[in-house]
């Protein structure tokens, strides 16, 4: 939610204000969230403080400066490799806290582990081929290119 807030602020009339606001906060409360989460056994997603520095991070990516250090070639990457690394950070992270790790080395694994994922799974399902495979069968089945609408027929009365 606070997501669609940070891009609602974004294009706002008054967004050259809030993102200078979140820039100077965004980096305090990112490393604030950074301290608080390396002092936890268990990462509760819904902490606020890692909420608050998500918030402020995504407000502030206006400005020239938070662009910059985002569009670092290893950062970039990540960003890339993202959705992969989001699809199977949980269970990588939960298996190595289940053999008593850090948090730390978990993140390293979860990491690796999403990476492994874009590299192996991701790119090779969006690859133009099987994309073209995939794109045919759905046509052939009623899903093309087109919006599917859906029509329902209301009873008489």
């Amino acid at each position: 939610m606070l997501g669609i807030v940070a891009a609602a602020i974004g294009r706002a009339p008054y967004a050259s204000r809030a993102a200078a606001v979140a820039q100077i906060a965004a980096l305090p409360l990112l490393a604030a969230a950074i301290a608080h989460v390396a002092r936890q056994r268990i990462v509760d997603h819904a902490d606020p403080l890692r909420q608050l520095a998500a918030f402020a991070v995504v407000v502030a990516a206006d400005g020239a400066w938070l662009r910059r250090i985002l569009a670092i070639a290893p950062l970039a990457f990540v960003g890339r490799a993202s959705y992969g690394i989001y699809l199977v950070h949980e269970p990588l992270a939960v298996w190595s806290g289940n053999r008593g790790w850090s948090w730390p080395i978990g993140a390293a694994i979860a990491l690796a582990g999403g990476i492994a994922f874009y590299f192996f799974v991701e790119r090779r399902c969006v690859a133009r081929p099987v994309r073209s495979a995939i794109e045919a069968k759905l046509a052939s089945v009623g899903f093309g290119r087109r919006p599917l609408i859906l029509r329902v027929e209301r009873a008489a009365r």
